[in-house]
């Protein structure tokens, strides 16, 4: 090897220079890849500290403190905060390509933080993207609270509306009587059982809008699960097809060949003529062969089906309690109005107007309390989720590194001078080995 370069020294020192030139042109052209990354605090509420006395209005105020890690990045990576973020930013670029090549979100190990990385051609707009995407990851998730809440909302102002004509009619009612029949007491001899009575329908009551809010979320639940879909694209292998490689390899050896042939031949000289033929065979099957393949693809369970369904089995369970307890309940009221008909006629029916006039006002303020609650919920809107680091294109990470990159260079050209030279000396001494023996 020694002799062979000191032979063609010139030539090879040439070659390594134009290689290397070559090289470091093609690093210096490469485009490079910037990363940065935002990271937002899921803030996990207290269930402890809940202001207000129905469960199920507390639920719209605050985010379920259970809610797996999975899920937000399920969330975070919904393709309406895609088309958001390249709304806000104009980006040139499709929902499925910022989602699969662009942005990767993933929860940091024993932290309830979510860090949104994202790769782009240049620092300022990774870090654009990052933030952009943060905020609008933010903004949704406030505006499904605030969904959430509306739909509550909705649903106890029509109730709300009935409770009050009931409640108006069963005062006009009651109104009525009395002064048809001059009775405003029911007597003492009443006070006793009518308590009672008193203290099981308020029992019933509250059962039946525990009953009632659980259902009307159920089918709220229901509707989302109708809606979403029940897998995810989780993860997809794509690698370089070996037989393009191979055939690649052979391409180059064959031009290699060429060259050295077309230095001592002219092109009608049959080994030049059957290396192009080989050449363009090989260009045309290279031509017809894919250049990737996938080696695997991941569906997973989506995981918002999952807690969805868990929070589903939760109202289910508590409206066939509240079920079971109104059966108890009424069973209870029929005995004591059995004992209710020895009293007698107008002071049972007193007793039944009172009775409904203030259930129907017991149901109207609870109706009232809960719709307040669902509004100011709706209107507050408030996120469990807040940026605690925004990416900072300063700290961005450039991918490939051009120093790795230009040594790597040098090598492979050293590596095909030597080559190369190798080569022609085996071929100079193969033909002067054939003149010798003609």
């Amino acid at each position: 090897m020694r002799a062979a370069i000191r032979r063609r020294g010139r030539f090879a020192v040439l070659l390594f220079l134009v290689l290397s030139l070559i090289g470091i042109v093609a690093v210096m052209l490469l485009p490079r890849t910037y990363s940065t990354a935002s990271e937002v605090l899921i803030k996990r509420p207290d269930t402890q500290l809940q202001s207000t006395t129905y469960p199920q209005i507390d639920a719209l105020l605050a985010w379920n403190r259970d809610t797996a890690m999975e899920t937000y990045v399920a969330l975070a990576r919904q393709p309406v905060i895609a088309e958001t973020v390249i709304r806000q930013l104009g980006l040139k670029a499709t929902v499925k390509d910022l989602l699969d090549k662009t942005v990767v979100v993933t929860p940091l190990t024993n932290a309830d933080i979510l860090s949104i990385a994202v790769d782009w051609r240049d620092a300022r707009g990774s870090a654009a993207i990052a933030n952009a995407f943060a905020r609008a990851f933010i903004a949704r998730q406030r505006g499904l609270a605030a969904s959430q809440a509306s739909e509550a909302a909705g649903s106890l102002s029509v109730a709300m509306k009935k409770a009050q004509t009931d409640l108006a009619n069963a005062e006009r009612e009651l109104t009525l009587f009395e002064s048809r029949r001059g009775i405003a007491d029911a007597g003492t001899q009443t006070t006793t059982i009518l308590s009672a009575i008193a203290d099981i329908q308020s029992k019933q009551r509250s059962a039946q809008a525990e009953r009632a809010q659980a259902d009307g979320q159920l089918a709220s639940l229901n509707t989302q699960l109708a809606a979403m879909p029940q897998a995810i694209n989780g993860s997809k292998v794509v690698s370089s097809s070996p037989v393009a490689d191979q055939l690649e390899q052979q391409l180059a050896q064959q031009r290699l060949q060429l060259g050295l042939l077309r230095r001592q031949f002219t092109d009608r000289y049959p080994d030049v003529i059957a290396t192009n033929k080989q050449i363009a065979d090989l260009e045309a099957a290279l031509a017809s062969v894919p250049r990737t393949k996938t080696t695997s693809e991941n569906v997973e369970l989506n995981p918002l089906i999952t807690a969805l369904r868990t929070q589903a089995a939760t109202l289910q369970a508590q409206a066939a309690g509240n079920s079971a307890q109104l059966t108890l309940l009424r069973s209870q009221e029929a005995s004591l109005l059995e004992r209710l008909r020895l009293f007698p006629a107008d002071v049972t029916e007193l007793s039944d107007l009172q009775r409904q006039a203030k259930g129907a006002e017991a149901i109207y303020e609870a109706l009232r309390t809960n719709y307040s609650n669902a509004v100011v919920a709706q209107n507050m809107a408030v996120s469990d989720l807040s940026i605690v680091q925004d990416a900072d294109p300063e700290l961005a990470t450039v991918r490939p590194p051009r120093l790795p990159a230009l040594v790597a260079v040098l090598f492979v050209a050293l590596l095909a001078t030597l080559t190369v030279v190798a080569l022609l000396d085996w071929y100079a001494a193969g033909s002067m080995s054939l003149s010798e023996a003609r």
